[in-house]
């Protein structure tokens, strides 16, 4: 972005490459290490549907 962080789509924490997810200061910006815990927080559970997701998909393609 202009101010030097990078753009997410809020919903999946997905940056535009698909599978790079982003959280914390580099999102927001220097903020409070509370809000960068809770990205953090947020983003692994995002990451965490997205592998499941994934692996679930190769399970269908390897049957």
């Amino acid at each position: 972005s202009r101010w030097g962080t990078i753009n997410i789509n809020w919903q999946s924490m997905m940056t535009s490459l698909d599978g790079v997810f982003a959280a914390g200061d580099i999102v927001r910006g220097a903020s409070l290490v509370v809000w960068a815990v809770r990205d953090g927080r947020d983003a692994a559970e995002r990451i965490d549907t997205w592998l499941s997701h994934k692996a679930a998909g190769a399970d269908k393609i390897a049957s």
